[in-house]
């Protein structure tokens, strides 16, 4: 069955999904790598580096548009110079940001998988391209493409030992499961996701796994609650409202406004 409560966890994928270097929630000050991308003086390399985190840090969420804009120039520059690993990250961030960028104007772009990344070893990348292409096939409502490119992305990211990816692609995978009827699945990636996240002290990640799973139990209480089993219904009623208290203590410590969570809560 969907949950009621299905957009809060599609914020949740889609924050996660596009932004992997996120997931080692460190904090970043956004003006000085800024600066930095912008100042002739560095070197072409550095430069690149630098506006290849700003971006990642949060300017491809709060203005996708613009966003875009600064990684071409970014991706025009390193062709120009020769430079294949920005090439190939620049490449991977313009597949990343088609999905938030499509959802404001109601159509998909296509998505070219980076070679470069695949011929430089980087595993990492290949995952976060496959798992760009994922989330253009989830918005447009494919479930059995996204799962396709989602697992090809776990597998990558697998193959590399990344482990935040990792997590990226079972929450994603987490989600299709919870969106086609499959809650028991959907929990046993969610669980998954948990552990690694709490392993890297991601406050930000255990914060949106924790609404997850919350809502899954949500979902599994109401299931249980028609089919008669009020005394499991009560049980995983408990535990839906115990995770997203737990969640919204998460999303306090970030500074982030937990009234989502809280509604869902009030829900159970």
């Amino acid at each position: 069955m969907r949950s009621a409560f299905t957009p809060a966890r599609l914020i949740i994928l889609f924050t996660g999904l596009v932004m992997p270097r996120m997931c080692i929630a460190q904090e970043v000050n956004a003006d000085s790598l800024f600066g930095v991308s912008k100042n002739m003086s560095q070197h072409d390399t550095v430069r690149l580096a630098a506006l290849n985190q700003f971006l990642w840090a949060g300017f491809m969420h709060q203005d996708p548009d613009s966003a875009y804009v600064l990684n071409e120039e970014r991706l025009d520059l390193a062709k120009a110079k020769g430079y294949r690993q920005p090439e190939a990250e620049a490449t991977v961030c313009a597949g990343s940001s088609t999905p938030r960028r499509a959802s404001c104007q109601g159509h998909c772009g296509p998505y070219r998988l980076p070679s470069h990344h695949d011929s430089l070893g980087k595993k990492s990348g290949v995952g976060a391209a496959l798992s760009g292409i994922g989330s253009i096939y989830y918005y447009q409502g494919d479930m059995v493409s996204a799962m396709k490119y989602f697992e090809q992305g776990l597998t990558a990211y697998e193959e590399a030992g990344h482990e935040p990816g990792i997590a990226i692609c079972l929450n994603n995978i987490g989600n299709v499961h919870a969106d086609t009827g499959e809650p028991a699945k959907a929990l046993a990636c969610y669980e998954r996701v948990l552990k690694i996240r709490r392993s890297q002290k991601n406050v930000r990640g255990i914060a949106s796994t924790l609404n997850n799973i919350g809502l899954i139990h949500a979902d599994m209480a109401g299931g249980s609650n028609k089919s008669g089993n009020k005394a499991l219904a009560a049980t995983q009623r408990d535990q839906a409202i115990t995770e997203l208290n737990e969640s919204i203590g998460y999303y306090r410590q970030v500074g982030r406004s937990p009234g989502r969570v809280w509604r869902a809560c009030q829900h159970c």
